[in-house]
């Protein structure tokens, strides 16, 4: 699948967190991980991941916790084209 198809192009509306969460779900879920639990508001969403790993967002940007330091992946269309690519 290609990136495009899952984000609106530049300059429109951003993803929602809830639609972005369940986006990576899928894209996990792709990749053989199927034990992905998300929740989300209006405002953020978490990405449960594994036991020691959740990824929050705020619809446009992608971040975790990596030993007690907290790393941003940037922009989500280039976290998910690397998705895509694998």
């Amino acid at each position: 699948m290609e990136p495009s198809a899952l984000f609106p192009p530049p300059g429109a509306v951003p993803s929602s967190p809830g639609h972005l969460a369940a986006t990576v779900a899928r894209l996990l879920a792709r990749h053989g991980l199927t034990r992905v639990y998300t929740a989300a508001c209006q405002v953020l969403a978490l990405i449960s991941v594994a036991a020691g790993l959740t990824v929050w967002t705020n619809g446009r940007r992608l971040w975790w916790d990596e030993h007690g330091l907290v790393v941003g992946a940037g922009r989500v269309q280039s976290v998910v084209a690397e998705a895509c690519e694998v």
